[in-house]
């Protein structure tokens, strides 16, 4: 009952980033285009020869297309939208391509890009008002690889992502590699008023970095390219030789002659985990927001939430202050700890997964190899707030200390060698650990919850 409490909660929390806020946010009036952001009013002119036009891309560009198109009304001209292949398409005015299987960019991503590129060059004018909607996943959908071919551009892209890359990192890297990326987008708009609603998928919100950052202006030195890929220890002979030479060439800044947009971070972590908090405090527990950061090595994270479930009284605080920063004395009776933020894994065989299965699998490695008896009741859930983790059809898993018992230490090994936590929750309990809720329309990084009650002596 407990899980499916949970999950429900994790759900309503999806509608709390969900496109349909944007109605709120975006307001036209006879004479002027209203965007409302964090309590601050940002105004835009229209007059009589104004025209506006949408250009979304994104896991969420169906939903915020859809809404803003209403919001606009009449004021509205025309759209062009690149969804992800899953997503349903629904009635709007705006043109729609799906590309993007498995969140890799593909010929339709990159045939879809191409006629983006097309309207932009229709529309351009002084009495535009370009409204792009970018959300997470962009970057697999506008794609037009920059003197390199769109296989090898994968083909370093799956180096980066077998390495355990970081978004940032992956990001930078195709802004290097791309036409459109890294703000290039606005050398196609030298006329147009360019305003971007943006849905953040990334930690710390960085604009610059999110769908790798088409209509914003680079500043400074991306850094030596070679020396992030060392650090993932990526060999330089293992690239492409045309990525390499593109890696090599200084033309990776966007075009001097561009336009100076205006950016918004519109949805992000922090509402879906305030939201999430404020359900479990609902539910009777001492509720806490821990962090929106949280990062680094999947595996390794679940091993750290197993260290702090199987604590006790006596070690409780200095195992959850040395692991997450965060000082909860001991005396709390039913505990809900909520975290966000994004981590990694490191692909190491054939299997089919994610990071947020794989941090729930570790953890339950874990907890199987120190179990004893656990001062806690507890729970523990990691979950995408996309409602996908990795190539499959799950967004995560949840398990409770009734899971640990059933649980086999070497399934549960042999799982996590080869990358392969997607089959283990398949399998595992009738699959009724396994998180299956579909595609939410939105995207705003992953949500970990963990619930304690106290054992009574």
């Amino acid at each position: 009952m407990l899980k499916q409490t949970v999950q429900t909660i994790f759900v309503r929390g999806c509608e709390k980033v969900s496109p349909k806020i944007l109605k709120d946010i975006v307001r036209v009036r006879e004479s002027a285009l209203d965007i409302r952001v964090k309590d601050k009013t940002h105004t835009f002119p229209l007059c009589v020869q104004s025209r506006i036009y949408v250009v979304a891309f994104g896991k969420a560009s169906i939903g915020m297309t859809k809404v803003i198109e209403e919001s606009l009304g009449s004021s509205f001209t025309d759209g062009i939208v690149i969804a992800p292949e899953s997503m349903t398409i629904v009635s709007m005015k705006s043109k729609i391509y799906l590309a993007g299987k498995n969140n890799l960019p593909d010929e339709n991503s990159v045939s879809s890009t191409k006629k983006v590129l097309e309207f932009l060059k229709q529309i351009d004018s002084p009495d535009s008002i370009v409204l792009f909607l970018i959300s997470g996943g962009g970057s697999a959908l506008l794609c037009s690889p920059n003197k390199v071919s769109l296989s090898e551009k994968l083909e370093t892209i799956k180096l980066m992502v077998k390495q355990g890359a970081s978004i940032q990192q992956l990001n930078t890297i195709r802004q290097h590699l791309s036409e459109v990326k890294g703000g290039k987008l606005l050398s196609k708009l030298l006329k147009s008023k360019v305003i971007s609603l943006i849905l953040s998928d990334i930690i710390g919100d960085p604009i610059d970095l999110i769908a790798s950052g088409p209509t914003v202006i680079p500043r400074g030195n991306k850094g030596n390219p070679f020396l992030l890929l060392q650090s993932l220890s990526i060999p330089v002979k293992e690239l492409p030789p045309s990525v390499k030479l593109q890696l090599s060439s200084l033309e990776t800044e966007a075009e001097a002659e561009i336009n100076n947009p205006s950016n918004f971070i519109v949805i992000n972590n922090e509402l879906i985990l305030e939201e999430v908090r404020t359900s479990l405090t609902e539910q009777g527990f001492q509720s806490h927001v821990v962090t929106n950061k949280l990062s680094g090595d999947a595996t390794e994270r679940g091993r750290e939430f197993a260290q702090l479930i199987s604590s006790n009284s006596q070690n409780f605080e200095e195992t959850l202050l040395k692991l997450h920063s965060i000082r909860i004395p001991w005396g709390f009776s039913k505990l809900a700890l909520v975290f966000g933020g994004e981590t990694t894994v490191k692909l190491k065989g054939s299997g089919c997964g994610g990071r947020n299965q794989e941090m729930v699998l570790s953890c339950l490695k874990h907890l199987k190899s120190y179990f004893s008896s656990f001062c806690f009741s507890f729970l523990f859930m990691s979950v995408g707030t996309d409602g996908l983790d990795g190539p499959n059809n799950a967004a995560g898993a949840i398990i409770t200390e009734d899971d640990v018992s059933k649980a086999d230490l070497d399934q549960c090994e042999n799982s996590l060698n080869n990358s392969d936590s997607y089959n283990f929750w398949k399998t595992f309990n009738q699959g009724l650990s396994h998180v299956v809720i579909g595609p939410t329309g939105t995207n705003v990084m992953d949500v970990q919850i963990l619930l304690l009650t106290v054992n009574k002596a």
